[in-house]
């Protein structure tokens, strides 16, 4: 009787690695210790580290820095490892990470000081791309102490487009406020013919009514007029909300009154009905 054992057969194929946690399917979720090459190529910044790095699934999720820093999925895009345990990170911000595993655990871990990230750009170029008007950037220079040469990053350029979006909508609420608004238009005709035309604009808190001399119909909107003016003016009336839409009439101020529905009732009376 002969017994043949098939045990060393068995055991010639089953596959063996070098590193401790990797299996045919790759890397075991959990810690491992990974030579790290940094390099920054806004600054040509090149530096070797042995740090700990986080592997889910067989992907690097987190790398850490040996200070209490690190650098996980808010700040890249986690990658697979191949069968070397090695693979290439790169960071939001723009700095590369070559990261090859060597083993469960490492003796010592460097401690690392990342640049923080360079300025590459000026305020003055800052204030180009988001399209500032003059006006706009020698206010924000005045309020903010700010010079034009100033290094700016792209997180603070992207600081100064959020500001600047929130001050311009409240300028535009401004300027219905400042110019008037039109509340009211009244107006009378033969045919079509307009005879007679008034409008009520409200400028603070007062309300201006205003002979419209065009026989062009008025519609609403925001109007540009000097309330120091007795006489007829040129007066533009901008639609709102801003469409790009402007008109162009003359008008003059008759009366100014805190009451509107006083003026609503002269208006009526001064210039009839439909």
């Amino acid at each position: 009787m002969f017994l043949i054992s098939c045990s060393d057969e068995k055991q010639d194929q089953v596959k063996s690695f070098e590193i401790d946690g990797q299996t045919e399917d790759g890397f075991e979720s959990g810690d491992y210790c990974a030579e790290v090459t940094y390099f920054n190529p806004r600054t040509g910044t090149h530096s070797e580290y042995t740090l700990k790095v986080e592997v889910d699934d067989n992907k690097v999720e987190k790398i850490f820095f040996g200070n209490g820093g690190w650098l996980d999925s808010d700040h890249m895009t986690p990658q697979e490892l191949d069968e070397e345990g090695e693979c290439t990170i790169i960071s939001f911000e723009g700095p590369e990470y070559n990261i090859k595993i060597k083993d469960r655990n490492c003796p010592n871990y460097s401690s690392v000081s990342l640049e923080r990230p360079k300025p590459h750009m000026t305020f003055a170029d800052c204030a180009r791309l988001l399209s500032m008007t003059y006006q706009e950037i020698e206010t924000y220079k005045r309020k903010f102490d700010e010079e034009e040469m100033e290094t700016y990053t792209t997180e603070m350029c992207e600081l100064l487009r959020d500001y600047l979006q929130k001050i311009r909508k409240l300028n535009a609420e401004l300027e219905v406020f400042e110019n008037g608004f039109i509340h009211f238009v009244h107006s009378s005709s033969n045919g079509n013919y307009i005879r007679c035309q008034a409008v009520i604009s409200k400028k603070y808190d007062t309300y201006f009514w205003l002979d419209v001399l065009n026989p062009e119909q008025c519609k609403g909107g925001v109007l540009e007029f000097d309330a120091s003016i007795s006489g007829y003016q040129d007066v533009i009336v901008r639609e709102f909300p801003e469409t790009g839409n402007v008109a162009h009439f003359r008008m003059k101020i008759v009366m100014i009154d805190e009451n509107e529905d006083k003026l609503k009732k002269l208006i009526e009376s001064s210039c009839g009905h439909e």
